[in-house]
């Protein structure tokens, strides 16, 4: 479903309608034909799939009626910021999927009832150390202020790209494991497990986006972005 702001007419449209994809870049909005639906192929496709139907079917079925009068409570009181950057409100089983899909993607069983609080430790920035050929390595270091004991960092993160790229949205993927904040943490074989190898030779570019995630109420802080050149 397409998302639009009206003004003297429509001023910014995101999202699919009637065959129709609406997005922005810095060159501004655009339309391009929506692409047709096919099975998920990568690993991590299909294990996001496999995901949101588990939440879905816990929702119904292992849920008290209690836990969704909960969950509708707490969605109703929560508002989240949707693509247009708006400030909008999920249904309790949207809710309850946004928060427990990334714990069980890490093994966690997320609790049946929503968080008592929405509090959580906030980025202060994202350092990214990339060395290329035979024993090189990639780290990350995500230092961050007002954390518990409960938190720790999520990753998204690129293969190399050329250095003139900037939009690398569509090239992110999860690091399938959480780090610890505030210390140079070590990915260079889950980076290997995502995209194969490390490249050959300096130059290119590699972008990383990360958050602090509670790891027992899936509440996420917003987003720090950072790149670095390969070296």
């Amino acid at each position: 479903m397409a998302l639009v702001v009206f003004g003297g007419g429509i001023t910014r449209m995101v999202g699919s309608h009637s065959g129709n994809t609406f997005s922005q870049n810095k060159g501004g909005s655009y339309v391009k034909r929506k692409p047709k639906g096919t099975q998920p192929r990568t690993t991590s496709q299909v294990t996001r799939q496999a995901t949101i139907t588990l939440t879905a079917k816990a929702y119904t079925f292992a849920l008290s009626d209690a836990d969704r009068a909960a969950w509708r409570t707490f969605a109703s009181t929560t508002p989240v910021i949707n693509k247009l950057g708006n400030t909008t409100f999920l249904s309790a089983q949207q809710m309850y999927t946004k928060l427990s899909a990334p714990l069980l993607a890490q093994g966690i069983t997320p609790p049946n009832t929503p968080p008592i609080s929405t509090s959580i430790g906030t980025p202060t920035s994202l350092v990214i150390d990339a060395t290329s050929g035979p024993g090189g390595h990639v780290t990350l270091n995500l230092t961050a202020t007002g954390t518990s004991i409960d938190e720790s960092g999520l990753a998204f993160i690129s293969p190399p790209l050329n250095p003139g790229r900037n939009y690398v949205s569509s090239q992110l993927r999860q690091l399938p494991a959480y780090f610890t904040l505030n210390t140079v943490y070590d990915v260079t074989e889950l980076y290997i497990g995502l995209f194969g190898s490390l490249p050959t030779a300096g130059g290119q570019r590699i972008f990383a986006r990360a958050y602090v995630q509670s790891t027992t109420t899936g509440i996420s802080s917003v987003a720090i972005q950072g790149n670095s050149t390969w070296g």
